[in-house]
């Protein structure tokens, strides 16, 4: 599965996976969380082998 499609899963909608829009109606919590949601991908594209874990740079 693609982090874009990761990505809307969390509930982070972005356009085509590389711009995200932040506005004043946005809490912390929605940031935190927005800003955490990539890395979550990541790790779960890697447990399903979307993505080899050699290619991470964690």
């Amino acid at each position: 599965m693609s982090q874009h499609l990761q990505l809307l899963q969390r509930g982070i909608a972005t356009f085509d996976g590389e711009m995200y829009v932040f506005s004043a109606a946005h809490t912390e919590q929605d940031v935190d969380r927005t800003l955490e949601a990539p890395d979550d991908s990541l790790d779960a594209m890697m447990s399903e082998g979307s993505i080899a874990q050699a290619l991470t740079f964690k």
